[in-house]
């Protein structure tokens, strides 16, 4: 018979945090974003860009403050993963999603002041934008070392395959690469604020609730739901 609709995926616009409780636990495993855009979208471009100069390598911003200046992880990320794709609806918008997310964990005891510097990043992020050399940068390793992703037969079959599940133009990755020159600062910078609104994310916090939910409430990043055993 024919396939059953899918439901859409939807996302509210209400930052929130749910602390799932390892008692005990030394570190705090951290997942915050939303769902967003997903590869049909014309905003993926620039979104990947912006997610890059955000959280794609280690000097980017949130690694800069988090590892670098201020020693509360051994990385941080920030990605686009694609949850579902489909064929653009007649209308030409996208029937589609991505999670845009930031990962990483920190030790349990700088749990609420790593939150607090990764809130300041994204809103920082907002009021001054990204420079042109974080965009150069970013360019530079995403184009630049695109070549080397397909040395072998097996990774540019494996990129086809993909393509055609996600219901992509078998040009898709060419036209990505030229789209990702061509964007600018001010484009990549629009984008990435808007997969990363900072009032409207929701953090997952895997961590000893004991020690974490009274700071992680006190910085005022959403209502808080705490989850045991």
């Amino acid at each position: 018979g024919a396939p059953r609709p899918v439901p859409p995926i939807v996302a509210d616009d209400l930052g929130r945090v749910v602390i799932v409780d390892r008692p005990g636990a030394v570190q705090t495993q951290l997942l915050i974003g939303r769902v967003g855009a997903d590869r049909h979208d014309r905003i993926w471009p620039a979104q990947v860009l912006g997610t890059y100069c955000l959280g794609g390598t280690l000097t980017s911003r949130l690694d800069r403050v988090l590892r670098e200046e201020k020693g509360y992880t051994y990385g941080v990320r920030a990605f686009g993963q694609v949850l579902r794709s489909a064929p653009p609806a007649p209308s030409g918008g996208s029937a589609g999603a991505a999670m845009l997310a930031i990962s990483g964990s920190v030790a349990t005891e700088v749990t609420g002041p790593a939150l607090e510097d990764l809130w300041k990043v994204l809103r920082t992020l907002k009021e001054e934008g990204l420079t042109d050399e974080e965009r150069d940068v970013a360019v530079q390793n995403l184009v630049g070392v695109a070549p080397l992703k397909y040395e072998t037969a097996a990774s540019v079959a494996g990129t086809l395959a993909d393509q055609v599940e996600q219901h992509l133009p078998d040009d898709f990755q060419a036209q990505l690469y030229a789209r990702l020159a061509e964007t600018g600062t001010v484009e990549a910078t629009a984008a990435v604020v808007s997969a990363f609104p900072a009032d409207r994310l929701v953090t997952v916090l895997v961590g000893d609730a004991s020690a974490i939910e009274e700071p992680v409430r006190a910085l005022g990043i959403g209502e808080v739901r705490v989850i045991s055993g």
